[in-house]
């Protein structure tokens, strides 16, 4: 008996034909010849079996054929992806050891009784410290914090992020060999970074920190291992070499962070700093699990025991085979492949499905078989995928044998992300289909304003491309998402975007990136107010109009920002302050403009082509009563 066949489509030749004249009247009336001797019909019979057999062959292709197609686009489906969560070690007061806590440790975490795999992803040395004191030194002067007055989120160097502004961080006791600090900061009002496809990201940062300690008589440098908050403008963890003797200063034991070279677009807020923390991935190894013994036929499958299975990314998987040779008990590591229909009859391969957890061997012509007799072992790794996102505050125990692991605390402050089930075929298909349409090579000018906003790792507000045929030259303005009213980007920002824009541009073009110009725009007019609106309430609400309307982010009509080059015309600007609640005419618009113009024509302001507007200082005087507003 054979397979059942799917059917991708239940129409016949039959009913082809007949659909296609039931559309005749409509599509073509003056045809009224419906008979088999009409050549017309005769050509729509012929298509109608042309169809036949394409819906005939398309029901004939499998899951195989597909996976093998989206091999070709380099599309397959996704494998699991493992959860990942930052997880804080403690220690009691009264313990004084440090202890380390090696990279791969294995831990349990117990989730509304749903027990999940983890370790860790690094070294780490658990202190026992704790923070003590923070203060804060900048233009605004200095802001002291203690450990029970930490606000929601704190300005690291204030809200301008000057060079020489610093913070203090204050411990109860001496930090001594390797140690880190996490830092998680306030992003809760920002857009997410940018992506484009699976590349990684490169950032070149915008400011550069100097870390420094106390020893009695003055600020040591310290040296750093690494920064992956790279001069805290992302979330992660600063790690110092060995720390030399420390001394008290007012009680507390200090480090100090100090811009050495300022420039950030969006300035440090932290939220938390963490000590003794690292991250842990939702992944569980499995080392040497015996898969059975081979029966030395082709194409053998063995099943795995626990799956979906991690890409090689997290755990790259070792598979032995065991067998007597010559009266001696030999080992082979074979290899994994993507597809044995490369391989030789003597490659030692194998390939895995990673979702059904299956390991599959050769037919003797494309992959060797393992010899008959021969036990097959596997180490490999499996992950819940979507179901590690774990909440925080969950219960967790060390697995493996650690000193004094039962004095150790373990609390995960945030939830674990990141974690998603295996792609099915669909999934896949339809990001492809997602993937067609983003642009991967820099040719229009909207691709640059694309790839620009997309570059990985930092936020492109916005993006503006000029282009110079003569030159073959291509200018980027870009504009950095920041809480500031006149967003400016760092020279490492600009590198960042520069370095993704080269890899997708044309080899003979040119490119330049560029921050933009501002006109600093200021209205003064005169204003007569509604006789039941109070005249202060209606100043305050046409000068934020006017704020918000000149924003290089959020202004113009449309809320996306003032346009690049756009002149500010009068007419806009009346239209604008008659349009605010409690005014009933306005008089005597002007418009004065500093910075990125070029001239004025009648009153209105011409501005350069990379120019954005930012408010100034508005000046109004309201009108007596007295005056009549005339329509």
């Amino acid at each position: 008996m054979s397979l059942p066949i799917p059917d991708l489509d239940n129409k016949n030749f039959s009913q082809i034909i007949e659909e296609v004249k039931a559309c005749l009247p409509t599509l073509a009336p003056e045809w009224t010849d419906y008979n088999l001797s009409d050549p017309g019909i005769t050509i729509l019979e012929l298509l109608a079996w042309l169809t036949d057999i394409e819906i005939y062959r398309l029901n004939r292709i499998t899951e195989k054929h597909i996976l093998k197609f989206l091999k070709l686009l380099n599309s397959l489906p996704e494998p699991v992806k493992p959860a990942t969560t930052w997880i804080t070690f403690s220690l009691p007061e009264n313990y004084t050891n440090i202890i380390h806590i090696p990279q791969g440790t294995n831990l349990i975490a117990i989730d509304k009784d749903i027990s999940l795999h983890f370790e860790t992803t690094e070294d780490i040395y658990v202190h026992p410290i704790k923070i003590k004191k923070i203060i804060l030194r900048n233009e605004r002067g200095i802001t002291e914090y203690d450990e029970n007055s930490i606000p929601q989120y704190f300005y690291a160097f204030g809200e301008e992020a000057k060079k020489g502004s610093c913070f203090y961080i204050g411990f109860d006791k001496p930090l001594k060999d390797k140690f880190s600090l996490t830092f998680i900061l306030y992003e809760d009002d920002l857009p997410p970074v940018g992506k484009h496809g699976k590349e990684s990201p490169k950032i070149i940062p915008s400011a550069e920190i100097e870390w420094s300690y106390w020893d009695g008589k003055g600020w040591k440098k310290l040296e750093l291992e690494k920064d992956e908050t790279l001069h805290l403008s992302q979330n992660g963890s600063v790690t110092f070499k060995e720390i030399p003797l420390m001394q008290a200063k007012e009680g507390w034991y200090f480090i100090r962070a100090k811009i050495k070279k300022d420039g950030y677009e969006i300035v440090p807020r932290i939220k938390k700093i963490l000590i003794n923390t690292t991250k842990a991935i939702q992944i569980k190894r499995i080392i040497n699990e015996e898969l059975g013994k081979s029966n030395g036929l082709p194409n053998q499958t063995f099943s795995l025991k626990e799956f979906p299975v991690v890409s090689s990314d997290y755990f790259k998987i070792e598979l032995k085979i065991k067998y007597l040779k010559n009266g001696t008990e030999t080992t082979e590591v074979w290899e994994e492949v993507d597809t044995l229909s490369a391989c030789t009859h003597k490659d030692k391969v194998f390939k895995i499905d990673r979702k059904k957890g299956l390991i599959i061997f050769g037919d003797g012509i494309n992959g060797k078989i393992p010899p008959a007799n021969s036990t097959i072992f596997c180490s490999y790794a499996v992950s819940k995928g979507k179901r590690g996102n774990i909440s925080e505050g969950c219960r967790w125990q060390i697995l493996d044998d650690i000193k004094d692991k039962d004095k150790i605390s373990i609390e995960n402050y945030f939830p674990a992300s990141e974690g998603s089930d295996p792609e099915t075929i669909e999934e896949a298909f339809l990001r492809f289909k997602r993937d067609l349409l983003t642009p991967y090579q820099a040719v229009t000018a909207n691709d640059y304003e694309f790839l620009a906003l997309n570059t990985p790792g930092i936020r492109v507000a916005r993006a503006k491309a000029i282009g110079n045929s003569a030159l073959n030259q291509v200018k980027v303005i870009v504009v950095p998402f920041s809480l500031s009213p006149m967003p400016y980007p760092s020279e490492g920002f600009l590198k960042t975007v520069c370095y993704h824009l080269d890899k997708h541009r044309l080899i003979t073009t040119k490119v330049k990136v560029l921050p933009p110009e501002y006109a600093i725009i200021s209205v003064m007019a005169r204003i007569k107010t509604k006789d039941e609106a109070d005249p202060e309430q209606v100043i305050k609400r046409v000068n934020d109009s006017l704020n918000r309307f000149f924003h290089p982010l959020y202004g113009w009509k449309d809320g996306k920002g003032w346009p690049f080059g756009k002149a500010v015309y009068v007419s806009d600007v009346y239209a604008l302050l008659e349009g605010v609640e409690g005014v009933d005419c306005v008089f005597d618009v002007e418009i004065k403009a500093e910075g990125a113009y070029l001239s004025y024509q009648d009153g209105n302001v011409i501005l350069k082509e990379n120019a954005l507007t930012t408010s100034g200082t508005h000046s109004f005087s309201v009108l007596t009563t007295f005056e009549i507003c005339r329509r």
